[in-house]
């Protein structure tokens, strides 16, 4: 029974994995960022009704 191909799948699936998960973190911390511009835009601009 050969152990490397399982490994190897293993790895693979792991990397995937990670890589999706790093996305996802990115995607994260680019909306935040955004948001928070978006806010600080939104104060900044003087409303004139109130």
């Amino acid at each position: 029974m050969n152990l490397s191909k399982p490994l190897v799948a293993i790895a693979l699936a792991g990397a995937m994995l990670a890589a999706i998960h790093n996305a996802i973190g990115y995607l994260l911390i680019a909306l935040m960022i955004m948001a928070a511009a978006l806010g600080l835009l939104w104060l900044m601009t003087p409303r004139r009704r109130e």
